[in-house]
């Protein structure tokens, strides 16, 4: 499918017009453009190409005084989702928000992202997660289509070699191909460019 995104904010221009495959990658260093990308995609940014993706941000954005079974209500009057709790195991509902930790917050939200019949646009799901639900959310992403991920994290890049990658600098595609072609991508870890992190040769390339 084909990818066209042009926003721009302050003195930063994203301008991302890239075809790949129904699951991706966005990868790149901080300030390069992925979370604006996902962004625009789900029309959470007006006027910069949108459609009907579901953005879950990185940090939950929860009510706080809120039980998880009155936020489990509202979703589903807006999305229409009943949410699957076991996906994550989520087993706390007549808990407040304000009660959980991050990464039991941040379960919440993705049980109720998967549980969702929209293409989803995940940015940094890893983070706040243990190991453990790490592995599940890589389980849940290789049975997921269509899906889009914003990271910088190698772990979860190297866990979908077969997923496309989109690696972004400075707003702009600089590889496009498929993530197993993607070496040396601690560099961005570090907020380095594609320079420092080149494909081995496989399919895709920097452009």
């Amino acid at each position: 499918m084909r990818i066209t995104a042009r926003k721009r904010l302050g003195h930063f221009m994203l301008d991302v017009d890239v075809e790949v495959g129904d699951r991706f990658l966005v990868v790149g260093p901080n300030g390069s453009g992925k979370s604006t990308l996902l962004k625009c995609m789900a029309s959470v940014y007006t006027g910069c190409g949108g459609g009907r993706w579901l953005y879950v941000p990185p940090e939950p954005q929860l009510p706080r005084r809120a039980r998880v079974r009155e936020v489990a209500e509202t979703y589903a009057r807006v999305l229409g989702v009943e949410p699957e709790w076991d996906l994550f195991g989520v087993d706390y509902l007549n808990r407040r928000v304000g009660e959980l930790s991050s990464g039991m917050a941040k379960r919440v939200v993705l049980a109720i992202a998967f549980s969702a019949k929209l293409p989803l646009a995940l940015d940094e799901p890893t983070a706040f997660l243990d190991e453990r639900w790490r592995r599940r959310l890589v389980e849940l992403l290789r049975e997921r289509t269509p899906a889009a991920v914003a990271t910088h994290d190698p772990e979860l890049i190297f866990s979908l070699p077969d997923w496309d990658a989109v690696v972004l600098e400075e707003g702009r595609a600089r590889y496009v191909g498929k993530a197993e072609g993607l070496r040396g991508l601690a560099a961005y870890r570090c907020g380095k460019g594609p320079a420092e992190a080149q494909g081995d040769g496989g399919a895709g390339g920097y452009v």
